[in-house]
């Protein structure tokens, strides 16, 4: 069974692990190496540490679970095109 909550900042470490793990074996053979390489967990981790610290109505992560296991997400907020004046949401990752 799933459940589906919004995420905290202590989940910012799975939610790492899943996006570079997941990045990095979708993109492996459409990408260069050396900007594989150039995505590391630490960023990452860092990245969605600052995002989960500023979620507000307008940006929110989501995460699934599964067994008490993290195992995907979703994230979004306010368009980041300001010439698309009617989307007024942005989905920004999905893993």
């Amino acid at each position: 069974m799933y459940t589906i909550r919004q995420a905290s900042y202590e989940d910012a470490t799975a939610i790492a692990n899943i996006h570079v793990r997941t990045w990095k074996n979708t993109y492996q053979d459409l990408i260069d190496e050396k900007d594989i390489s150039n995505m590391t967990y630490e960023n990452r981790k860092v990245l969605w540490q600052t995002i989960l610290q500023t979620q507000t109505e307008d940006r929110v992560t989501l995460v699934i679970h599964q067994n008490e296991q993290i195992i995907g997400f979703i994230s979004g907020g306010p368009s980041v095109q300001r010439d698309l004046t009617m989307m007024r949401k942005f989905i920004r990752f999905t893993y």
